[in-house]
């Protein structure tokens, strides 16, 4: 009976323990309930994507109070980590008062400049001091096209120049571009151009295209003048993407292989001095001589409304309507030779630092070969490039002009 009392007792103060314990919970106030923003990321639509380096993307979010909440949205926060290397912050923008519902539509976002994976997060906090966030990643890789210049023989004894060089002025070469899409995106430009002494511009090649993959070789000439000329290509894709590739050529003076002819006296047609000229041997010719010698001659002299002071072929059409004695004008020549000229940008001064074939032959052909049978209005100090029938080359500086059809020319004349 004892241990039965004993044990009755026991239960007796466990019954009042807990009702003690169960009174004291009902009078503990209950724990407040939490509701913290909700956010949605509606773009991206994925959690991880594909950007190229540096290239823009858009960031869509919606961000609204929980249905249980009393607060309102306070502050927007967009952080990127680069690799690892610790969050920045992109965006930090305040949340107008009484924000309940937030929506951000099309925030341009740029991915970093180098390849790797960065991690972007989108935090959201109400004015108690809650926040929620959302986080997707970017792989970041090169999509740019890819560029490189040609390698190897461009034929028998020619070998393509793919870096920086150094070649004799107005040395004829060769180069080639090998481009390539880096994306879905085919190409969508090519352009070269080359650049003396980063003041001389001229544009080689420009062309729009649409293949995913190029390849062009460009015949061309080093630059006639002493110095280093850059040649710089671009490529572009259907997304504005680009790559740029460069070489230099250094160009060093050449051994004179030219003839001058300095201070030739070319007559007007009612002159008494010879009108005609044979670059062959530098003779200046009257015109019942030049008859006889039409496969030499190259060009002539006339003076006369509208073309006033003028260098022409023998093929020009003005010159056969001056040089037309019924015994020894044009139109009784055996042989008119095509003759054609250009007027080039050169001063006096590079005209005389012309001193070897190369260089005249790039001055005489860049950009454009010459394709005038005459050039008119001819003032002191211009310099004429021309090439004869026979494809060779040259040029003419004017030293003086004494106006009238009695008139005279003086030039200095620079031939292969």
């Amino acid at each position: 009976m004892k241990y039965q009392s004993a044990i009755l007792s026991n239960i007796l103060f466990l019954i009042v323990l807990s009702l003690v314990f169960s009174c004291n919970k009902e009078n503990e106030e209950p724990e407040p309930e939490v509701y913290l923003p909700e956010i949605t990321l509606v773009s991206p639509d994925t959690t991880h994507i594909i950007v190229g380096r540096g290239e823009a993307f858009l960031l869509s979010i919606t961000a609204s109070i929980n249905a249980k909440s009393t607060t309102s949205l306070s502050s927007l926060r967009i952080m990127r980590n680069y690799n690892n290397t610790g969050f920045e912050t992109v965006l930090d923008s305040a949340i107008a008062i009484y924000g309940y519902l937030f929506m951000l539509n099309n925030y341009t976002c740029y991915a970093n400049d180098n390849e790797g994976i960065e991690e972007w997060k989108i935090i959201v906090d109400d004015n108690v001091g809650g926040s929620s966030s959302e986080i997707f990643t970017t792989e970041i890789v090169n999509l740019n096209p890819t560029l490189s210049f040609l390698s190897g023989e461009y034929e028998p004894g020619k070998v393509r120049i793919d870096a920086d060089t150094t070649l004799p002025v107005g040395h004829d070469f060769v180069f080639g571009i090998y481009a390539e899409t880096g994306s879905l995106e085919n190409l969508d430009r090519i352009l070269i151009q080359r650049e003396y002494e980063n003041v001389s511009n001229i544009t080689v090649f420009d062309s729009s295209i649409d293949v995913s993959s190029f390849t062009i070789d460009i015949e061309t000439f080093s630059y006639p003048n002493p110095g280093q000329e850059k040649f710089e290509v671009k490529v572009w894709d259907k997304a504005n993407r680009s790559s740029t590739t460069s070489f230099t050529i250094t160009t060093i003076p050449a051994a004179p292989d030219i003839t001058t002819y300095n201070n030739k006296i070319l007559g007007a047609q009612n002159s008494n001095t010879g009108s005609i000229f044979a670059s062959f041997d530098g003779t200046i010719y009257m015109l019942e001589d030049a008859k006889e010698n039409a496969t030499n001659i190259d060009f002539m002299y006339f003076y006369e409304a509208p073309n006033h002071a003028t260098l022409a072929a023998p093929d020009d059409t003005d010159a056969a309507l001056i040089f037309n004695n019924p015994q020894y004008g044009l139109e009784t020549w055996a042989m008119l030779n095509s003759t054609r000229f250009k007027l080039t940008t050169l001063s006096a001064g590079d005209f005389n630092m012309i001193t070897s074939l190369t260089q005249l032959i790039a001055v005489a052909v860049i950009p454009t070969a010459p394709d005038q049978s005459k050039i008119n209005n001819l003032s002191t100090g211009q310099v004429l490039a021309f090439e004869t029938w026979d494809e060779k080359y040259g040029l003419i500086r004017i030293d003086n002009i004494i106006g009238a059809a009695d008139g005279s020319i003086e030039i200095t004349v620079k031939v292969q």
